[in-house]
């Protein structure tokens, strides 16, 4: 009990498988031309760019920082070097913290000298009486940081006013 197709029943089946071979293989070139545009064309244009932004990058990279290993430990001799001489150098700003302690509160000084290398200090003060300066000498007097002072050109006027100089010798802790 066979079921046979007749010839216009066999022509519509395979006319509608016809129909959906051609779509498949058209729907298969598509996709192969796809394919083959990307991979031809399109990718090789990306890898192109590609490779020029590498080139740049290491192009700048060449032009602001492309040390050698030679260059980069001369440089750090170089600032070794200036770290010990930064480390060793004389610094003021302990000078003024101590010199505020050292000053009466009633002294005013009008000129101002310092020599780091023979640690001398040149002032020329005013005070009202010469009670302030006799107990801005004992002030000196008593300070372990001060190896020698000197006080000269002490002149006083008709309004009571008295002007100094002093010459101080500080010892080399207060400046480091």
């Amino acid at each position: 009990m066979a079921i046979e197709l007749s010839s216009s029943e066999k022509e519509s089946s395979s006319l509608i498988v016809n129909i959906f071979l051609t779509i498949a293989v058209l729907v298969l070139f598509a996709a192969l031309g796809f394919f083959a545009y990307f991979h031809f064309m399109a990718n090789p244009e990306k890898e192109m760019r590609i490779s020029d932004l590498n080139r740049e990058i290491a192009q700048q990279k060449s032009t602001t920082g492309g040390y050698s290993q030679e260059d980069l430990a001369s440089i750090g001799e170089e600032v070794s070097d200036y770290k010990i001489l930064f480390q060793s150098r004389a610094k003021t700003s302990k000078f003024f913290e101590n010199f505020e302690t050292w000053v009466h509160p009633q002294i005013y000084f009008s000129n101002f000298s310092l020599n780091l290398d023979s640690r001398s200090v040149s002032l020329s003060g005013a005070a009202n009486g010469f009670q302030p300066v006799i107990q801005q000498i004992a002030i000196l007097k008593n300070q372990p940081l001060i190896e020698k002072y000197e006080i000269s050109n002490i002149r006083s006027n008709d309004a009571n006013m008295v002007t100094f100089d002093f010459a101080l010798i500080v010892s080399s802790q207060v400046l480091k």
